[in-house]
């Protein structure tokens, strides 16, 4: 699952906690007054982009978006320092960072995150619904770089202050995925110190856990907050806490798993998925204060992930024979996976429409084309609808080695058979066949080729 689908995901859950917690109020248009302008601007604002997405000229609404920014400004001016003040800052801030009153609107959020309340500044955020734009990007947009540094230098002064837990949160949610080459990215460990240290019973720090570990994985250096992880199962209380705490020690440890083909590890990997769904079933609409459950469809995408990585580790885990494959290929030619036993295979399941597995398909050639004569093969297993759109691939791509049909029969499909969350999905088969290596998503290259030329080297 993408980053922006998991952001909207979570912003159309918080904006059905909102109506649900407020109750009629909200529905009749009740409510402070600043965020019922911050409601109507934002509705503006997603019209207006919705526009200028549409029109042949983007350029031709420039006029538009810095009037509408101005509005937001101005909004704030109205009432500043509110959520809904702050709100539109944010707004005009990630919406029209190229504008006037978007660089405007910037600084005086970056103002406020060194001076305003915290707690403020991060509900205007929340109900602003802009978090895809600053947790998806690699990089923050310019202007709002300085907010995450900001909010620190308060934190260290005060860590007890209102809105601590929320802020240090979303200073995590603004710098995990930063460009860092694999290392921690900057700001995020000071945050994760501070919610160590100060806010691992707030019920705030939901985010945190899912930076360390969502159902895309886990990020190379979540294992360093494994511990805080940890502590957090240990003395939270809080319902989607505990989930999204458990869901992430399971992604740290699967991750783990990859790169230490640690026994130990995985048996405790096992264990904590075996609790999970002791403790979560993802049908609970009350928390454990009996109100509305807003966490609801979360924890029940994460017992479908956590039931599918408990059926990997019990008949695809590291070391376990691979299942067999029996099939057709993409020319509807009888097909194995037993076919390539005393090689080690590549196995990679792949669509067309999928943007990193075509990506991936230059690297795979290189890597076919350097162990030719060696006991080794890659073996595809297309996921396209159509065949004859992977069978175009293959000429255009040059792709030489053999892809089952994921659907070559009746009954469940490969990919169904093999649990596979999404695509690519790679696996690394040792001559004997059995499952030496697994990635969700492109495989570090270092890794992949060090895991191959080993095994390769071991063929006897």
């Amino acid at each position: 699952m993408s980053g922006r689908i998991r952001w909207k995901i979570i912003a159309t859950l918080g904006a059905a906690t909102l109506l649900v917690g407020a109750g009629a109020l909200w529905l009749v248009g009740r409510g402070p007054r600043d965020l019922r302008e911050l409601r109507a601007i934002r509705a503006q604002g997603i019209d207006l982009l919705e526009v200028v997405a549409a029109g042949s000229n983007p350029t031709a609404h420039a006029g538009k978006l810095e009037e509408w920014a101005r509005q937001c400004v101005e909004l704030n001016e109205r009432h500043p320092n509110t959520a809904g003040g702050l709100g539109a800052l944010w707004l005009a801030a990630c919406w029209a960072p190229g504008t006037a009153s978007g660089v405007r609107a910037s600084r005086t959020l970056v103002e406020s995150a060194r001076t305003a309340d915290l707690g403020q500044i991060v509900t205007g955020e929340e109900r602003a619904y802009v978090r895809q734009e600053i947790a998806g990007p690699a990089d923050l947009p310019a202007g709002i770089a300085a907010i995450p540094p900001a909010i620190l230098e308060r934190l260290r002064k005060q860590p007890d202050q209102t809105g601590g837990a929320e802020a240090a949160t979303l200073v995590c949610v603004m710098t995990a995925k930063k460009r860092t080459a694999g290392a921690v990215p900057e700001f995020f460990d000071e945050a994760a110190q501070l919610i160590t240290q100060h806010y691992v019973e707030s019920p705030a720090i939901v985010n945190f856990c899912e930076c360390v570990g969502f159902l895309g994985g886990s990020p190379p250096w979540a294992a360093r907050y494994e511990p805080t992880v940890r502590e957090i199962l240990r003395k939270n209380r809080h319902r989607n806490i505990r989930c999204a705490a458990s869901f992430a020690a399971i992604m740290i440890l699967r991750k783990q798993d990859q790169v230490s083909q640690n026994q130990k590890r995985q048996v405790e990997a096992e264990s904590l998925c075996e609790q999970f769904l002791k403790d979560f079933d993802g049908k609970t609409t009350a928390d454990e204060t009996g109100a509305w459950y807003g966490y609801r469809q979360i924890e029940e995408m994460d017992c479908r992930r956590v039931a599918n990585e408990l059926d990997e580790m019990r008949h695809r885990a590291l070391g376990m024979p691979a299942p067999e494959i029996a099939g057709v290929d993409l020319h509807n030619r009888p097909m194995k996976l037993s076919d390539f036993r005393g090689r080690v295979v590549l196995l990679s399941f792949w669509a067309t429409s999928c943007g990193p597995c075509m990506r991936m398909i230059p690297d795979e050639r290189d890597l076919a084309d350097r162990l030719r004569n060696k006991p080794f093969a890659i073996v595809g297993v297309n996921c396209d609808d159509d065949p004859q759109v992977a069978i175009k691939a293959e000429k255009t791509q040059q792709i030489s080695w053999r892809s089952f049909r994921e659907r070559g029969g009746k009954g469940r499909s490969i990919s169904e058979q093999w649990k596979n969350e999404g695509l690519p999905t790679v696996y690394v088969i040792d001559d004997k066949g059995l499952i030496r290596n697994h990635w969700v998503g492109v495989p570090p290259e270092d890794s992949l080729t060090e895991t191959i030329d080993r095994l390769v080297a071991a063929v006897r």
